[in-house]
């Protein structure tokens, strides 16, 4: 798949505060660019009618699958995760940032979105190492194994009904430097969250 096509040139100066939307059979396709603050406040701004869900799901995820008390989670985040993105991750940061601007949500509410993936394998690692918490599935071929001998790659997310019904955008990630990335994600999430991206130099 080319990314050739779904994104114009970066170069051109006119083209740094572009955004684009659509939808199609239930995706919800985003084009962000510029500096991790504007790609961040434009990703905010162009699916803020979604954040009002995520309040709503966030609580409920953290209460029936970490089983943990929202302070406790919040305190967790803040205290421990939010000052490394801080001092290590600058560029996440500021993208983290534009979110909460863009979407009128608060910064910490962000950080503890993008933090639950995180929390849940930590909380889950730590509470009981006899459970099967599998959540996903793949398969690779490549070689004699597949009829062109290119790859074949599947993968399926497994995921609760409450968090998959969000994990419908298409999110276009033109930065300032480096490659472009098309990635399934979520509101409001920096990473894929469901493990599918492209980028235009072929990974």
């Amino acid at each position: 798949m080319s990314l050739k096509n779904t994104v114009k040139s970066k170069n051109k100066k006119t083209q740094k505060n572009h955004s684009r939307k659509s939808h199609k059979t239930g995706w919800i396709q985003i084009t962000i660019q510029g500096s991790p603050y504007e790609r961040g406040y434009s990703h905010g701004k162009q699916l803020r009618h979604l954040f009002p869900r995520i309040k709503t799901i966030l609580p409920f995820l953290i209460e029936t699958q970490l089983e943990m008390d929202v302070s406790t989670y919040y305190n967790i985040v803040l205290t421990k995760i939010k000052p490394q993105i801080k001092r290590h991750y600058p560029e996440f940061f500021k993208e983290l940032h534009g979110i909460a601007d863009g979407s009128h949500t608060k910064l910490d509410f962000i950080v503890a979105w993008n933090a639950f993936l995180s929390m849940y394998s930590y909380h889950k690692a730590t509470k009981d190492h006899t459970k099967d918490e599998s959540r996903c599935s793949a398969f690779i071929a490549c070689g004699k194994h597949t009829k062109t001998g290119k790859i074949v790659m599947a993968h399926n997310t497994h995921s609760e009904y409450v968090s998959a019904t969000l994990g419908n955008i298409v999110l276009t990630i033109v930065p300032e430097k480096g490659n472009t990335i098309k990635m399934q994600t979520y509101p409001g999430f920096i990473a894929s969250g469901t493990d599918w991206f492209l980028c235009n130099n072929g990974i």
